[in-house]
């Protein structure tokens, strides 16, 4: 009888030891999870800066950045307003022009490059992943 309460208790002793470790493994795996895809997002966000960093250095110094961006395959939405959809990337670019401000010394430009995932859930309600902004003069000569 002693033999057989001993053998109880060493199993119960191993059923409580195999269900920890079964939640802990259920627990890591989902942090394991989460972490991928912080690692997906924050790569996409980097992607999405870069690309807004390269269309902001490209338009620097145009003398007309409207209709470099016509010429580079943008689409004018509104007035000043540009968009190109970089459907390999799954990201929309979004150039916002402001008028640029012309004096005897030579001209201001203003705008904004702004990036959205083309991917999400509404196209009404997209939300920017990147805003820089672009600021450069040009002297007059």
């Amino acid at each position: 009888m002693h033999s057989e309460h001993k053998n109880n208790v060493l199993l119960t002793e191993l059923v409580i030891v195999v269900l920890f470790f079964a939640l802990i493994s259920v627990i890591v795996v989902q942090m394991l999870v989460a972490a991928h895809r912080r690692s997906g997002d924050s790569a996409r966000t980097q992607q999405a800066l870069l690309l807004a960093q390269d269309w902001v250095e490209r338009l620097s110094g145009r003398e007309d950045p409207a209709e470099w961006l016509l010429s580079a395959g943008f689409v004018a939405v509104e007035a000043d307003t540009y968009t190109l959809s970089a459907s390999k990337d799954g990201l929309l670019i979004e150039a916002r022009l402001q008028p640029d401000v012309t004096s005897a010394a030579g001209r201001l430009f203003e705008g904004q490059v702004v990036v959205y995932d083309a991917r999400g859930p509404r196209e009404d309600e997209q939300v920017p992943f990147v805003t820089l902004p672009m600021v450069y003069y040009i002297p007059t000569e």
